[in-house]
């Protein structure tokens, strides 16, 4: 029997099963908002709108980030949370974000900093950075038919520095 080994220290720690969309049904970039944030409050505590007052959407269309693999990752700080969270989607097909001649998207991370842990949130966007430039855990996430799959995929991702020790302290 085949074992898969996972990383004790990975970015699933960050998020869980329910934070997890295999199939987002939203397809715009305020509906995208709306379907993750309402995880994250139902989830993890975020304030109920949190993502979606027009000046915290505002800020997330001219300050998220589109990495590589069309993963787009959206971050804010919330003073209520004891730690990072993120909710990952992906759209079943690319998603246009914010203006058509940009990139489209097929996966959205709504990232959520608390006021306490930045050493914690810097190093979650690292991990998903480094997600984004890996093209086979891209492309096994792509394959995931559902959340658990997705998570899985995320619990043999590694929180490493390039030079492969912990970036946790």
């Amino acid at each position: 029997m085949h074992t898969i080994e996972r990383a004790t220290e990975s970015l699933a720690l960050f998020t869980s099963l329910a934070l997890v969309v295999p199939q987002m049904r939203q397809r715009t970039t305020a509906g995208v908002a709306c379907e993750l944030n309402e995880l994250l409050h139902l989830h993890a505590g975020l304030p109920e709108t949190f993502f979606l007052t027009p000046a915290k959407l505002c800020h997330e269309l001219l300050t998220s980030t589109t990495l590589n693999c069309g993963l787009l990752v959206a971050a804010l700080r919330s003073t209520p949370l004891a730690r990072t969270y993120f909710a990952l989607g992906r759209a079943p097909e690319p998603l246009p974000w914010r203006a058509q001649w940009l990139p489209a998207v097929q996966f959205v991370c709504l990232v959520v900093e608390p006021a306490s842990k930045s050493s914690e949130f810097r190093q979650v966007l690292a991990g998903l950075t480094r997600l984004a430039c890996d093209a086979k855990t891209t492309g096994q996430l792509r394959a995931a038919a559902t959340a658990e799959e997705m998570l899985a995929v995320l619990e043999m991702f590694p929180l490493t520095t390039v030079q492969g020790q912990s970036s946790r302290a």
